[in-house]
């Protein structure tokens, strides 16, 4: 009975410790939603859904900025095809804020060292 009543409390602690009042994780919303370069179609299903609910303007903006980015990451390289699977690698693991401030950030960069 002494080995019970411990044995009894430990099993109640770990199910109380691996229960969650938070419920499981919500989809990320458009923009939490983290870019995926694994091959184009996976491309063209994380560009879907970081424009999800933008406007033709803002979709045609957040483009530019995707393709600001993108040739940046290939500055190094000798050529990159643009409808190529590898052009939007630079992107990989960003949210769709990631990649405007970078765009933005870039675009500065450029500004500055063309000079007045």
């Amino acid at each position: 009975m002494n080995l019970i009543r411990p044995a009894l409390w430990a099993l109640i602690i770990i199910c109380l410790a691996g229960c969650s009042t938070a419920g499981p994780e919500p989809s990320p919303t458009a923009k939490e939603f983290r870019f995926e370069t694994k091959n184009l179609a996976t491309q063209k299903a994380s560009l879907k859904k970081m424009t999800e609910g933008m406007t033709d303007d803002q979709k045609k903006e957040f483009l530019d900025c995707m393709a600001t980015v993108a040739q940046r990451g290939h500055a190094k390289t000798k050529y990159v095809d643009p409808n190529g699977e590898e052009f939007m690698k630079p992107l990989r693991g960003m949210t769709r804020a990631e990649i405007e401030a970078r765009a933005k950030e870039i675009r500065a960069q450029e500004r500055a060292s063309q000079g007045p």
